[in-house]
């Protein structure tokens, strides 16, 4: 896939070579002098994600001040108007929550990019930004809401609604308030606190999957397909959220969702796969789940711990290095997770960092299909971060 910018140059290229190893040049970023911009969609820059993320990862051949000046130049100016309110107020700008959210996930990435290079003055501004989630958040119903440019919030209100009423502007993307609450991938220990700490933040969570799928006022789109409660796994914004709950120590609900969606959204016939596979992500996500952990932040470096769908996975890394995937005792029955061991150690932790993958090496979990004991075992072994 080749990226470019507002005029027509090309930024960069992101595809695999012939040979099937990672092509440092299609990773490299390749702008003239002139190119300004990096590719956007709906008003966000997601192909800053993938262009920081090569950086921090150490992948040799990228040009990372090409790389940040590119990522910066497609960040920096939204506006008087943003910095001013800390959002994008719905009265100025349509789908202003979503826009807003997704701005502050690519402004967290440059930060860190930009931290990565030693450019104190832009990580501090772009960590700034990172926060404006929490301008959005309405501690008294609990969801992400949209404001006007004074600072009051936008009514009338439902957090089900995922398109609007007839002459209403809509402050959501293909979703709705509750979908978008928990669009906080870079700062999932923030919105916990946010809530009120894990009990509040654990029984919102489990609603999400639990609440009826049809909700009165809801106005479903055509693009939250594939639903478990209110989650929508036929669309892109949702496929995080299974994975908040091994921060609350409860990592056999993961456990559980992730199996849900395995068994009931990815069938081996033509209508098989739910929703849209934009780019790819539907797919992925379904990699992920089999492997057993995910990309909780695009950017963070670090996967979050699930439950493994297959027996057993090989990743053939460079310079003949593997990391294998281990799944003991996996079943219709044993879903659920008893320990997990990184190396024959037992993981310290929740998560898995990409240097421990491409060092290579073997993640062996127990499997069981006890709940209680995956819950005792989230909390001791897997429920503080590393």
């Amino acid at each position: 896939m080749r990226w470019r910018g507002k005029d027509g140059v090309e930024l960069g290229v992101l595809c695999k070579s012939q040979s099937g190893k990672r092509d440092t040049e299609m990773l490299r970023i390749r702008c003239r002098k002139e190119a300004k911009w990096l590719f956007a969609f709906t008003a966000r820059h997601h192909a800053c994600e993938t262009t920081a993320n090569p950086v921090m990862e150490g992948i040799p051949g990228i040009d990372a001040e090409r790389a940040f000046a590119a990522v910066d130049a497609s960040l920096a100016d939204r506006g008087p108007v943003y910095d001013k309110c800390g959002y994008f107020p719905w009265d100025i700008h349509p789908r202003s929550v979503a826009v807003t959210l997704e701005w502050c996930l690519d402004d967290w990435c440059a930060a860190r990019l930009a931290q990565k290079l030693g450019k104190s003055d832009r990580a501090a501004f772009y960590s700034r930004r990172a926060d404006y989630w929490k301008n959005l958040f309405d501690p008294w119903t609990g969801y992400m809401r949209g404001k006007d440019a004074k600072g009051n919030w936008h009514e009338p209100f439902s957090p089900y609604r995922q398109r609007p009423a007839p002459g209403q502007v809509h402050d959501y993307v293909e979703g709705s308030a509750i979908q978008y609450t928990f669009h906080v991938m870079q700062d999932p220990e923030g919105l916990i606190a946010a809530f009120g700490g894990q009990k509040p933040f654990y029984c919102a969570l489990d609603a999400f999957f639990t609440l009826p799928s049809k909700m009165p006022g809801q106005n479903t789109t055509g693009e939250c397909t594939g639903t478990i409660g209110q989650y929508a796994h036929g669309n892109e914004p949702s496929h995080h959220v299974a994975y908040f709950f091994p921060y609350v120590g409860r990592g056999d609900r993961t456990a559980e969702i992730v199996r849900e969606v395995c068994d009931k959204y990815y069938l081996n016939k033509p209508n098989g796969l739910v929703g849209n596979d934009d780019c790819g992500q539907m797919s992925a996500w379904f990699v992920f789940a089999c492997l057993g952990f995910y990309s909780f932040n695009p950017c963070g470096g670090e996967y979050v711990v699930g439950a493994p769908q297959v027996p057993k996975t090989t990743l053939h890394l460079e310079g003949g290095k593997t990391f294998t995937v281990v799944a003991n005792g996996l079943s219709t029955k044993n879903k659920y997770v008893k320990s997990v061991t990184l190396n024959g150690k037992p993981l310290d932790g929740f998560v898995i960092r990409h240097e421990d993958i491409m060092r290579g090496g073997e993640l062996v979990f127990q499997m069981c299909g006890d709940k209680l004991q995956e819950s005792q075992a989230t909390t001791a072994t897997l429920g503080s971060k590393r």
